[in-house]
């Protein structure tokens, strides 16, 4: 899923992570802090391996580049130097694809060598750093951005959806141009559709800009999750987590609350949630909560858990951990947990 705006505050203070809160809970509660910033998760297609971006915090470059953890062996091992954040990695390949603001590339996990699939920025010079989502064939990128108005005033900022064409770099719109905002996108298993939402409603669109059309979700619908066999999607409304059937148009609250949905469990079975600095599992069929990972940092604006996904065969969570801002550290760090959600580590050997 892609997400084009923010809404993460940062606050400049130094906090000592709820040791007291947590530490009999088999929670890594540690004051450690990590001097970067660590992308979200991107699980290779046999879950022996997670690739993310690592990014210089307040101009420092310690370890920044494109990193690999082997999981098994528990082995971190930095791939390239530069600054790319990594977005997918092609089922059965030996490259991920990353992105460095401009250029959409892939790049191989042996050797670090790149090579370039399409510039985001030739047809659409407003999306750089934008947030971008290949689709499943590759022949497509879903790019999210902010594009400023005429009079530079905020307000009158407008959130767009594009779609690039690998090849031949044609871009399209598919978002509507009287939205104030549009985001949120991902792609239908197939790569037929994307789904993205207003912060209101969710749309379903062809990825040529056509069939597009309102999903009766209910009001404040936002965050959408297709379901492995795209036939349903897993969203976020105004009573909490929801399902919805794409072809009967049936929805129902599945889990009450503030949680906001990130990911769904390959077999269909299981969903996963941020929740108030934490995360939770769901079964998606009966809403049942069925694990839930403790507050990283309490309330404090901007900490917790981030973009949660389960591995492959899902057993087991990956997820970036954030901490307020302070002067010369970093605010991101990839963490690990079981998917019964009872322990979590850092994944690098000084957050341990």
């Amino acid at each position: 899923m892609i997400t084009t705006t923010s809404l993460r505050v940062t606050a400049l203070v130094i906090l000592a992570v709820f040791a007291g809160a947590c530490g009999g809970g088999g929670i890594d509660a540690g004051d450690w802090k990590p001097l970067w910033n660590d992308d979200c998760p991107t699980w290779s297609s046999d879950g022996s391996t997670i690739a993310f971006g690592r990014h210089p915090s307040f101009g420092e470059e310690p370890a920044a580049g494109v990193h690999l953890y082997d999981v098994e062996r528990d082995v971190l091992r930095r791939l390239t130097k530069d600054d790319l954040t990594v977005v997918a990695w092609p089922a059965g390949r030996r490259e991920v694809v990353a992105f460095d603001g401009e250029v959409l590339m892939l790049v191989s996990v042996r050797t670090g060598r790149r090579r370039p699939l399409v510039d985001v920025t030739t047809r659409l010079p407003e999306a750089r750093d934008a947030a971008v989502l290949p689709s499943p064939d590759f022949g497509s990128v879903l790019v999210g951005f902010q594009r400023p108005s005429a009079t530079d005033d905020p307000l009158d900022y407008r959130d767009e959806v594009w779609v690039v064409d690998v090849k031949t770099a044609a871009s399209r719109m598919v978002s509507r141009r009287d939205q104030k905002f549009a985001g949120n996108a991902s792609w239908s298993p197939d790569g037929r559709w994307i789904a993205y939402d207003d912060l209101d409603h969710i749309y379903l669109v062809r990825r040529d800009g056509s069939g597009r059309r309102v999903v009766p979700a209910g009001k404040s619908a936002s965050r959408a999750v297709f379901s492995p066999d795209g036939k349903a999607l897993a969203y976020t409304g105004l009573s909490g987590v929801l399902r919805i059937d794409l072809t009967t148009g049936r929805r129902r609250l599945l889990h009450p609350g503030e949680d906001e949905v990130t990911d769904w469990s390959r077999d269909g079975r299981k969903l996963l949630a941020m929740s108030l600095g934490g995360a939770v599992v769901i079964d998606s069929a009966t809403g049942r909560e069925l694990a839930r990972l403790p507050e990283f940092g309490g309330t404090w604006p901007g900490t917790g858990v981030y973009c949660p996904r389960f591995s492959p065969d899902g057993n087991t969570v990956a997820f970036q951990r954030s901490w307020p801002g302070s002067f010369g550290g970093g605010t991101d760090a990839l963490y690990l947990a079981p998917a019964d959600l009872s322990s979590a580590r850092s994944i690098d050997p000084a957050g341990r």
